[in-house]
């Protein structure tokens, strides 16, 4: 059927590792993306030449974290450090009657925030070697709970300093390759491989009252690198965790504000390649 005017109640976005089994719940933003990377030759005379150039297939998905949606986030680790394998995925999304299919796809970034009056939320990108046109889909129902700011303890240094803000970003340095080796036809502008190198984990945290400088040690001869953060959540069912370890703080900020607007003050980490992140999720943990 072709694919007619629409508003995203007829929009949808499902993901697997062999098949497409996997739901996202609510999804809040992202998009599906083709790429050709068109190529402009110019040479003297206003003549050129104009070619297609590397595929890129790839997209993202901003979503509500939930235990609908969790195994997405946790496909985003490699399996070991710092070396160990990216897991390989299917996508599919788009519309009721269109659709952009992805094989042979990795998570290339990942971030998690938490911030005041918004529930948990997740955003994924991926990158893949192949991307073909489907028939398009609906979006699988919901049937799990998400998790609001007011349901998490966020501590630095095992204290807490009333965070309002936390932001986790963590990239798999992947790059998408090809080479002049034998392709199979309608394939030769995909790319034939990928390669990956560490993990690099980045952190931000806004609190209301600062963190001492005993913790951070932004300014001692030696700068600690042995900071931990930890994030957990509970919903009443499900239980969510993030434990940050080994950090190193950067720039830190306490900007000026009028009299009737609360004073907050920023912060940055980065985390080493040694799995500086350990993203735990138990299902029916309160119930």
């Amino acid at each position: 059927m072709e694919q007619t005017e629409g508003t995203g109640l007829f929009q949808f976005l499902k993901w697997g590792t062999e098949s497409l089994d996997g739901a996202t719940g609510v999804l809040t933003g992202g998009a599906v993306n083709v790429n050709p990377n068109p190529r402009l030759r110019l040479g003297i005379g206003g003549y050129a030449h104009r070619r297609g150039g590397l595929i890129v297939p790839g997209g993202n998905a901003e979503f509500y974290l939930s235990n609908t949606n969790t195994a997405l986030v946790e496909a985003a680790f490699r399996a070991s450090y710092p070396r160990g394998a990216l897991t390989e995925l299917l996508f599919e999304g788009g519309a009721d009657n269109w659709s952009i299919g992805y094989e042979t796809a990795v998570i290339q970034t990942l971030s998690i925030d938490y911030t005041q009056d918004e529930g948990l939320k997740a955003n994924v990108e991926w990158g893949a070697l192949l991307c073909t046109e489907e028939a398009g889909d609906t979006q699988d129902a919901e049937t799990e709970s998400n998790f609001e700011d007011y349901e998490f303890i966020i501590s630095a240094g095992g204290d807490e300093y009333g965070v309002t803000d936390f932001g986790l970003s963590v990239n798999n340095n992947v790059t998408w390759r090809t080479a002049a080796d034998t392709k199979a036809a309608g394939t030769l502008r995909f790319p034939t491989h990928y390669v990956y190198g560490v993990e690099s984990v980045e952190l931000s945290l806004t609190t209301n009252r600062p963190l001492p400088e005993s913790l951070l040690g932004l300014m001692e001869d030696a700068q600690p690198d042995d900071i931990a953060v930890t994030l957990v959540g509970n919903n009443g069912v499900d239980e969510v965790s993030l434990a940050l370890a080994d950090l190193m703080g950067g720039e830190s900020s306490h900007g000026f504000v009028d009299s009737n607007t609360a004073m907050q003050w920023s912060y940055n980490f980065i985390g080493g390649p040694q799995g500086a992140v350990t993203y735990t999720f138990t299902p029916g943990a309160y119930s």
